[in-house]
């Protein structure tokens, strides 16, 4: 018995899927690259946040212990000391924030000198208010 005009299309040739594949592989290519970027956008945001809100509770920290604190700021590094007696309480480690050398002091009523840090975000120039404007 002699079956004529039978095909087996049982599945995809090896062109096909080929194809297939090339086409996913292209599509990941132009992908990947941008889905990566968004995310260290984010979490160099996120860095940034962090930081500011972590120098500003500084202050807040000092009323309520009613302890002294200065804050060194140089390079990517934030060296946080306990004053008079310079005992180093913390230090932060930065990827995407640098700073010139700088130092914030933070006295026992929870006020802080020089009132704004200048430094860079992601190669930008950056400057960070610490006190809230004066509202008249």
């Amino acid at each position: 018995m002699h079956l004529v005009g039978y095909r087996f299309n049982k599945g995809f040739t090896l062109i096909e899927l080929i194809i297939v594949l090339s086409i996913v592989g292209l599509l990941l290519a132009i992908v990947a690259p941008i889905s990566i970027k968004a995310v260290d956008k984010t979490e160099a945001k996120t860095e940034l946040l962090s930081t500011t809100k972590w120098i500003k509770n500084i202050g807040f920290q000092a009323f309520i212990e009613q302890q002294n604190y200065t804050l060194e700021l140089k390079g990517n590094t934030l060296n946080l000391y306990q004053k008079p007696s310079n005992i180093l309480v913390k230090t932060k480690t930065l990827e995407s924030l640098s700073f010139t050398q700088q130092w914030i002091n933070f006295n026992a009523n929870g006020f802080v000198t020089p009132e704004h840090i200048e430094g860079h975000f992601r190669n930008e120039p950056l400057s960070i208010l610490l006190e809230p404007a004066n509202e008249k």
